[in-house]
């Protein structure tokens, strides 16, 4: 009884907190749409390419900022104080370090950029990366304490004040400064609050505490992100090189519009799952049962929003983009499917992440850029049309050969995702086929917001007679309205 009970509180303590997390993706989302439309109006295009450059050097300087140390946070059994103390000052420290690293070479890297202009915007937003050290460790231990309520609250509230200050500025007349002044009130109002909501209280350093583990971990999560910097970017930098901005311009407005979901998706995996899994590693049944349920509702979610971008791939340009990007149209297509398993490989990340996997996470990083720089390569000869078709492949075979290799080892079996990804997948394509065969012979609709709304409904509807009809799926659902029933009883 008491392991059932144990079971439901999971499901149900699960459940709230990706709801509560997919509501706050829901309100950044927003205010994201928000950004674009209104600054868009306020200031120049060249202020936002002079900002891009700004963000590609400070995210480069993230990498390092706290050398994977948050991940070994939520990852670790039991963490001391002072451990959780000696951590943030070696945060601080690194964050003091790439500080003054950017300052004082930033004329350097303006030279690398052809713009003279990026030297002072490095200078005066270079106070990012201190800041955000800071507030690393304060957001690591609500993360490791699944709080997300507090650090959902906490973006919205800071990613609203960062807009209305870019907003204020840039109709002041600002320009590009605008967006610097956004981003250190977002980072500077996010650290005082982390600061203040985390109940954390750093001690003074003390080097006799054991590190070692730790360190080893964040070594190895730092190399993956490293290689998983490189994975984003070396499409940018190739179709740039050899096929020009106009088609590089094509291929990022595709890829920025699944970011959106795989952002949400991502915040969920890492901010729920994560911290549970972590918890549970040494419970290989309780594991599995975890991870089983995880798997199912993770493909389940990845096959509809595939379904829905690749059946409304026209609809979703012509809205977010407008007149003249219909080319972008073919290539979110591609890239839905693109979607599907980036959605589906963060079951594998947090599994290496949960289970302590640090070397191994870091070789999937590595080879996972590989095969996607050779799928690129591959497709140039053939335009972006190529490149994305060969990015596509590169991704489907990197899940499935990765997948298998990286659960060698663990309680996790590889037949165990494949058997959750195998019906949403199938549901997904039927689903797909479906909504635009209605849609073009039978209720066909003359708008764009008509178009929307008739294949949602349709793809939603049969991926809920899935949810509805499955015994496995059904038998979540009845678990998680136990739980809020009993909630309910106990108020």
């Amino acid at each position: 009884m008491s392991k059932r009970r144990s079971k439901e509180s999971l499901a149900g303590k699960t459940a709230r907190a990706s709801v509560v997390v997919l509501f706050a993706q829901g309100g950044g989302l927003v205010l994201q749409l928000l950004s674009i439309v209104l600054l868009s109006r306020v200031l120049e295009p060249t202020d936002f390419g002079l900002f891009a450059m700004c963000v590609v050097v400070i995210g480069a300087s993230e990498i390092f900022q706290n050398l994977g140390l948050s991940s070994a946070t939520v990852q670790v059994n039991e963490i001391s104080r002072q451990q959780q103390s000696n951590l943030f000052w070696v945060n601080v420290c690194m964050g003091g370090v790439l500080f003054c690293i950017l300052f004082f070479f930033s004329s350097t890297i303006a030279i690398l950029f052809n713009e003279v202009k990026l030297t002072r915007m490095l200078q005066v937003a270079s106070p990012v990366i201190p800041l955000s050290a800071i507030a690393a460790q304060h957001a690591a231990n609500l993360k490791r304490e699944v709080k997300v309520g507090k650090l959902a609250l906490i973006e919205l509230i800071s990613s609203t004040l960062s807009l209305l200050v870019a907003l204020v500025s840039g109709l002041m007349g600002s320009g590009y400064w605008a967006l610097i002044y956004g981003i250190l009130a977002r980072t500077l109002s996010r650290t005082l609050m982390l600061t203040y909501s985390s109940g954390f209280k750093p001690q003074l350093p003390c080097l006799k505490t054991d590190m070692q583990k730790m360190f080893v971990f964040g070594k190895d999560v730092t190399l993956y992100n490293i290689l998983e910097y490189i994975h984003r970017n070396v499409d940018n930098y190739l179709i740039a090189r050899f096929l020009g901005a106009g088609s590089l311009a094509l291929y990022s407005r595709a890829y920025s519009l699944i970011t959106v979901a795989l952002r949400a998706c991502k915040s969920v995996s890492f901010g729920v799952f994560f911290p549970i899994l972590s918890r549970l590693k040494n419970s290989t049944e309780e594991y599995n049962q975890y991870y089983s349920n995880m798997a199912r509702a993770v493909c389940v979610v990845a096959g509809l929003i595939s379904a829905l971008t690749f059946s409304m791939s026209e609809e979703i340009v012509s809205l977010a983009l407008g007149d003249g990007w219909e080319a972008v149209s073919p290539i979110l297509q591609l890239f839905s499917i693109v979607l599907f398993f980036q959605i589906i490989d963060l079951n594998r990340n947090v599994v290496l992440l949960s289970l302590g996997e640090g070397k191994r996470y870091a070789r999937c990083g590595g080879l996972q850029a590989l095969l996607s720089a050779i799928g690129i390569g591959c497709g140039l000869p053939w335009g972006i049309l190529g490149v994305s078709l060969g990015y596509t492949l590169a991704n489907a075979l990197s899940f499935i050969v990765l997948f298998a290799w990286c659960m060698r080892g663990t309680p996790i079996h590889f037949g165990l995702t494949m058997r959750a990804l195998a019906l949403p997948s199938l549901v997904g394509v039927a689903s797909s086929y479906t909504a635009i065969k209605v849609h073009s012979e039978f209720l066909k609709t003359e708008t764009t917001i008509g178009s929307l709304i008739v294949k949602t409904l349709i793809i939603t509807g049969i991926f809920l007679l899935l949810v509805l009809l499955h015994p496995a799926y059904r038998r979540e659902v009845n678990s998680i309205m136990r739980n809020i029933q009993n909630r309910r009883n106990s108020l």
